[in-house]
C-alpha cells in the first residue's frame, strides 16, 4: 500500500517538473495569484463569515469559499499577464 506522504512527494515532483517546463515567469505569476487569494481570504475572514457566508448552509460554505479563492486567483493571474504583455 502506498503511504500518503509518498503520494504527496510524488505530486510535488510531478508539479515541479511541470513548472520547470512551463517556465519561471508563468510559475511566479501563478504563485502570486494563489498567495494573494489566500491572503485575501485570511484578511477578510471575519467579514466573509459574518456577512456573506451567513446566507449559505454549512454544506455550501466550502464551495463558496473555494469559488472566491478561484476568482481572486484567476483575476490576479490575468492582470499579471496583461501587465507583462504591455511591458
Amino acid at each position: 500500500m502506498l503511504e500518503l506522504v509518498t503520494l504527496i512527494w510524488m505530486s510535488v515532483a510531478a508539479f515541479a517538473a511541470i513548472g520547470l517546463m512551463r517556465g519561471w515567469t508563468k510559475e511566479t505569476i501563478a504563485l502570486a495569484g494563489i498567495t494573494l487569494g489566500l491572503f485575501a481570504l485570511h484578511q477578510f475572514d471575519a467579514t466573509l463569515r459574518q456577512q456573506l457566508l451567513a446566507l449559505f448552509s454549512p454544506q455550501n460554505k466550502f464551495f463558496v469559499q473555494t469559488g472566491i479563492l478561484l476568482l481572486i486567483t484567476f483575476v490576479v493571474i490575468v492582470l499579471f499577464v496583461v501587465v507583462l504583455v504591455l511591458i
